[in-house]
C-alpha cells in the first residue's frame, strides 16, 4: 500500500518561537559560470545593493517578524565579493539575527581565517567545472575550526563519478555534512537526467546523509521536515529525498511559505522562490506587503530547499480519506 503523505512539518532543535529563513540572492556578480546555474545568478550585471538601504530592509523584516527567529541566508553571485559583508554580518548580529551565507569557497584561505568568525553557519557549494577539490577542502577545515559549516555537491550526470567521489572523500573526512545536490536545469525547474545505475548510488549515498554529524544548519536554516502519512508513520526525509522520490508535488497544500520564509532576488520579494503568492513589494519599499498567513500552492513541483521545509498541509479531503 502506498503511503500518502498528509503534512510536512518545519523542524529546528532549539527554536521555540518559530524560524523565519530570509534566503536573499544580492547580486549577480560571480566568478563562476556554471552551466546549469541560471545565468541570472552570474552575468555579473546586477551589482550589490547600497549599505544604507540594506540595513533599512533588515529593520523592516525585524520590525515585521518580532518575537520570532530569524535568519538571513545571503548569496549571490558569489557573497564574499561584496566588501561590506563583515560589516552586515555584525550589525545583524547585533540585532540578534543569525547569519547565514552561501559560498563557492573560492576566497583565500586568509579570507576564512580572518571573517568566518562573522558568521553564525556557512553553506559551501563545490561545483566541479570550476572549483579546486584541494583548496575546497582546505576551506571546509578551516571554516570548521571557527563556526559551523555544511557542503553541497552538485551531482553532474556529466562527471558523476568524480563529484561523488569528492562528496564521499568530504564526507568520510568529518568536518562538515555533506549533501549531494540534485542537478537541475532550465532555471531549476528540470531535474537532470541519470542513468539508472547513476540514480541507484545517488539514491544510496542520500541514506547515508541522515547520520551525519549534526551542524548548526538545523537551528539556523531548520532541520529535515518531519512527513506525517495516512497510516499514521513519521519519516524524516531531507529534501534530496524528497526530491529523488519525486514527492516534491503539492499543488492544492496550504503552506507556510512567507510565514516561515522570505525570498529575496536582488531588490524584489517573494515567499520563496516558487513565488506563490506573487510579488511583496521591493526592498527599496517603505512598507512592502510582507505576509501574515499562508498560501495555497498552485506549483507543480516544489525544488527549493526553503520551501520543502516549510510546514503544509494538505487539503481536507485527503485528510478525511475521501
Amino acid at each position: 500500500m502506498t503511503r500518502i503523505p498528509l503534512a510536512i512539518t518545519a523542524t529546528s532543535p532549539t527554536d521555540t518561537r518559530g524560524r523565519v529563513v530570509v534566503e536573499w540572492i544580492m547580486s549577480s556578480v560571480c566568478n563562476y559560470a556554471c552551466h546549469y546555474c541560471p545565468i541570472y545568478l552570474h552575468d555579473n550585471r546586477v551589482r550589490w545593493p547600497d549599505y544604507d538601504s540594506v540595513r533599512r530592509f533588515v529593520d523592516i523584516v525585524a520590525d515585521h517578524y518580532q518575537g520570532r527567529d530569524i535568519t538571513f541566508l545571503l548569496s549571490g553571485g558569489e557573497i564574499t565579493l561584496w566588501p561590506p559583508l563583515p560589516r552586515l554580518a555584525a550589525d545583524l548580529r547585533a540585532r540578534g539575527i543569525a547569519v547565514a551565507i552561501l559560498s563557492n569557497g573560492t576566497r583565500p584561505i586568509s579570507w576564512w581565517t580572518t571573517h568566518a568568525r562573522a558568521f553564525d553557519h556557512v553553506l559551501l557549494s563545490y561545483h566541479h567545472e570550476r572549483a579546486d577539490g584541494d583548496h575546497f577542502r582546505t576551506v571546509v577545515a578551516t571554516v570548521a575550526d571557527q563556526t559551523s559549516v555544511d557542503v553541497n555537491v552538485v551531482i553532474d550526470p556529466a562527471a558523476f563519478a568524480a563529484v561523488m567521489a569528492l562528496a564521499a572523500t568530504i564526507q568520510s573526512d568529518g568536518r562538515a555534512p555533506v549533501h549531494r545536490k540534485i542537478m537541475f536545469l532550465d532555471g531549476w525547474r528540470t531535474p537532470a537526467d541519470y542513468t539508472p545505475d547513476q540514480h541507484t548510488a545517488l539514491t544510496a549515498a542520500l541514506a547515508t546523509e541522515t547520520t551525519q554529524p549534526v551542524s548548526r544548519a538545523a537551528a539556523v536554516l531548520g532541520g529535515d521536515p518531519h512527513v506525517e502519512f495516512s497510516d499514521g508513520s513519521v519519516s524524516v526525509l531531507t529534501p534530496a529525498q524528497i526530491i529523488d522520490a519525486d514527492a516534491n508535488h503539492w499543488p492544492g497544500w496550504t503552506c507556510r511559505v512567507g510565514t516561515e520564509t522570505l525570498w529575496i532576488r536582488f531588490d524584489e520579494i517573494y515567499r520563496a522562490s516558487c513565488r506563490q503568492g506573487g510579488p511583496l513589494g521591493s526592498i527599496f519599499d517603505s512598507h512592502p506587503n510582507l505576509p501574515v498567513d499562508s498560501v495555497t500552492c498552485t506549483a507543480a513541483s516544489c525544488n527549493c530547499i526553503a520551501g520543502i521545509k516549510a510546514t503544509k498541509t494538505a487539503p481536507l479531503p485527503t485528510n478525511r480519506g475521501d
